[in-house]
């Protein structure tokens, strides 16, 4: 993927999974049926499952260092989701 297109992505999944409202939170008011892009879609299920896996290990220091930061603040608080 090119590094643009992959900016994109990224983009476009933080800001269907961001919560913009403050201490309030109803997963019916969010798609949940969003399959991605075209592009992951091509993929199939079997390279899809490889590339997500990849993509999970390598971003797994990175989630547990900003986790440990939020924790560290008392401020914030962060639901992931994984289905």
């Amino acid at each position: 993927m090119k590094p643009r297109a992959r900016e994109d992505l990224i983009n476009e999944i933080r800001e269907r999974c961001e919560v913009d409202k403050k201490n309030s939170f109803k997963i019916s008011e969010y798609d949940t049926a969003w399959a991605g892009t075209d592009e992951i879609k091509e993929f199939g299920e079997k390279k899809l499952k490889k590339r997500t896996r990849k993509i999970l290990r390598r971003n797994l220091k990175e989630l547990s260092e900003a986790q440990e930061l939020l924790y560290a603040t008392g401020k914030y608080s962060m639901l992931l989701i994984f289905q």
